[in-house]
């Protein structure tokens, strides 16, 4: 009697010996986090990019800072006032000012009284320049009022005095001894701004440094992202990464990797700049850049993204890292010359409302309105949707382009030919 041994399937040949384990192919996500990881750290292992990015944050710190470590000496503050009171108060702000520098020393503040008829007066003479501040009275005390910002110092000096008249009388009122009355905390004074004045001109800067950011982080990190495309197709390395990375997975790790870097280079620009200002008394510059940063980052992301990938695709076209000049100059001039028509056009008028709507001229122009108070919160919205339904649309090109250009290395590729080949190979 013979019984039949059970039906097994197919056996796996056990691997030979001294034959290199066999690796579980990587899912798209898991391939895009390596070469992201993986680019990211080759970045900060180089020393001349950490120190550009040292040297870069410094530039933009003793920019932000030097000018009022430069003034030095004595600030001047004219205060605008509505009657006797408020000469009183001004006159002894400046006293206590005096009283609280060093022997020896000339005060940090110097507050002069500038009289006027009534609190219109006062804000006109702030509108004019001809205050730096006003005091007006509101209620039973005073409001500071200032053009886009109370300077700090004064509003303190000028809040201790009135508490202490208020605290004075108050006393006196109600029988108290002159250390009772001292003992009390000082309130803040309210303070308004007139936003619709807002200075024109550090704002126009303040868009300008964000322009310069734009295109000095858009042009590096995607010249980067090219040449290390192209150094990978010379030394044929990139032949070993498609083997165990899909083409688009490692396009999009790629400019991942580079648009963290950006980003994170770009966050540490802006709040050195926001602590730089906040340190050196300057609060307008302080708001204007709370104010406008956010939507700056938000825009240069997208716009980042969009021009990354196509730095990619050029990368991919040039067999040479001598031929990426070549390949990159039309991305250079779709970079420089938005740039430079956003700088000039600065009237109101249709020519800046079409930049503003503009993929390449939005990121550069429409933070800029916002910070003005000549653009609406839909109006910057309807911006970004424009910018990134492009950004989209030029993702998967750029994607094609990089696909198709990426293994060829008959020759220089063009962006024409790139296009209307069908074959990656």
């Amino acid at each position: 009697m013979s019984t039949a041994a059970p039906a097994q399937g197919p056996r796996t040949a056990p691997p030979a010996a001294g034959a290199p384990p066999r690796r579980r192919a990587l899912d798209t996500r898991s391939a895009v986090r390596v070469v992201a990881a993986r680019e990211i750290a080759v970045t900060l292992r180089d020393r001349a990019f950490l120190l550009s990015t040292a040297f870069t944050l410094l530039v933009v710190a003793l920019a932000v800072t030097l000018p009022a470590v430069l003034g030095g000496g004595t600030d001047d503050v004219r205060v605008a006032v509505v009657g006797a009171a408020g000469q009183d108060v001004v006159d002894a702000a400046d006293e206590r000012a005096r009283e609280q520098a060093p022997a020896g020393e000339e005060p940090e503040l110097a507050l002069e009284a500038l009289p006027v008829a009534d609190a219109a007066a006062a804000e006109a003479a702030v509108r004019a320049e001809e205050a730096d501040v006003a005091l007006v009275p509101a209620g039973d005390g005073f409001e500071l009022v200032g053009s886009d910002g109370v300077p700090a110092d004064a509003a303190v000096l000028l809040s201790e005095v009135v508490s202490a008249q208020r605290a004075a009388t108050v006393a006196a009122d109600l029988g108290a001894t002159d250390d009772q009355a001292a003992a009390l905390q000082p309130s803040p004074l309210p303070e308004r701004t007139l936003e619709a004045d807002a200075d024109e001109g550090l704002t126009y800067l303040v868009g300008l440094a964000f322009a310069l950011l734009f295109l000095s982080s858009t042009f590096g990190y995607g010249m980067l992202i090219a040449q290390r495309v192209t150094e990978e197709k010379q030394s044929r390395v990139v032949e070993l990464l498609v083997a165990a990375v899909p083409v688009r997975s490692l396009l999009v790790g790629k400019v991942l990797a580079t648009g963290v870097l950006a980003l994170g280079q770009v966050v540490l620009i802006v709040g050195i700049a926001a602590v730089g200002a906040a340190l050196s008394g300057q609060g307008a510059l302080l708001q204007l850049i709370a104010r406008s940063s956010g939507w700056f980052v938000v825009f240069f992301v997208a716009g980042f993204t969009m021009l990354a990938c196509l730095f990619a695709a050029a990368g991919a076209m040039a067999p040479r890292t001598e031929d990426l000049q070549s390949t990159t100059f039309p991305l250079n001039l779709a970079i420089t010359l938005p740039f430079f028509v956003a700088v000039f056009v600065t009237e109101e008028g249709p020519l800046l409302t079409a930049l503003s709507y503009l993929p390449l001229t939005s990121p550069l122009v429409m933070p800029r309105l916002l910070a003005l108070g000549d653009a609406q919160v839909w109006q910057a919205l309807l911006s970004l949707g424009i910018l990134l339904l492009t950004a989209t649309a030029l993702v998967v090109v750029s994607a094609r382009l990089y696909e198709r250009s990426l293994l060829r290395t008959r020759g220089k590729g063009s962006w024409r030919g790139a296009l209307a080949s069908s074959d990656p190979a």
